[in-house]
């Protein structure tokens, strides 16, 4: 049994070891400057690996034609496509 109770604890461990490496972010978004890290790479404390841009809200800046808004209203949904992410639809309110 002593062999046992060894395994046992090992497995606890590094189940304990591992529920503390995962990182969790604080909010929902992208991962950015992922392509800087490299596989063991060493990071000294407090040193940010990657930047986190949040996808939750989006500003949107447009300039469009004052002929373009004649019969625009606010609180009416528009569609937004970005060139960037070409066949990506968002849709947001006005």
């Amino acid at each position: 049994m002593p062999a046992y109770r060894q395994a046992a604890a090992q497995l606890a461990e590094t189940q304990r070891e591992f529920n503390h490496s995962i990182v969790r972010a604080p909010f929902n978004g992208v991962a950015t400057q992922v392509s800087k890290l490299q596989p063991g790479q060493f990071l000294p404390a407090g040193t940010a690996a990657f930047g986190l841009v949040g996808t939750d809200e989006v500003w949107v800046a447009a300039e469009p034609k004052e002929t373009e808004l004649i019969y625009v209203r606010c609180g009416q949904s528009a569609t937004v496509t970005v060139g960037a992410y070409p066949g990506r639809v968002g849709q947001r309110t006005v």
